[in-house]
């Protein structure tokens, strides 16, 4: 709690209407907005699907890389994290090439606020998982590559070999 009392001390604020954004200094303001009309459009698809839009506003923390390992403790694979706020590291994800990974990471992640907001902790973690997975931009085709690693074991394929083809992650990397 220090450690994250002394990294969000000196940070910056950017709202939209449903989401403040907190981020460190003033080189990062283009990206706090751009995150802001990720977060609108998620807020807009999600809501849409779900026809439920949460009231309450949502708060977004952008980290280092480092910062985010620091404050949240998760594996280095993690690519964010909800936990009454989404925690995201940021850096380098403003690229054109990444903006898509962003929008998805956001997505997912506001979908675990919006289940949180509607139920509260009472969701199993499948369910939670799952839904925010399948609301992602693409996510229901995703979903598809689990069938096809089922499918792969099904055949008699190694684990691992599978994993790694279907899922693009290495399951021993995976399971740190």
């Amino acid at each position: 709690w220090e450690r994250e009392d002394e990294i969000q001390g000196r940070f910056r604020e950017s709202r939209g209407a449903h989401f403040r954004v907190l981020f460190e200094g003033p080189t990062d303001d283009a990206m706090a907005r751009r995150i802001v009309e990720l977060l609108d459009s998620a807020y807009r698809d999600v809501g849409g699907t779900l026809r439920t839009y949460p009231s309450a506003p949502i708060n977004v923390v952008l980290y280092t890389q480092e910062q985010f390992q620091d404050v949240t403790r998760l594996p280095t694979w993690a690519a964010a994290a909800y936990d009454g706020q989404i925690r995201v590291p940021v850096r380098g994800t403003m690229q054109s090439g990444h903006r898509a990974e962003l929008r998805r990471v956001l997505t997912h992640e506001y979908v675990h606020a919006v289940v949180a907001q509607l139920a509260g902790r009472t969701v199993p973690v499948w369910l939670n998982e799952g839904l925010a997975t399948a609301l992602e931009p693409g996510g229901l085709d995703r979903a598809s590559a689990v069938v096809l690693l089922l499918k792969d074991l099904a055949q008699g394929a190694a684990f691992d070999a599978a994993f790694h083809q279907r899922i693009a992650v290495r399951y021993d990397e995976f399971d740190r």
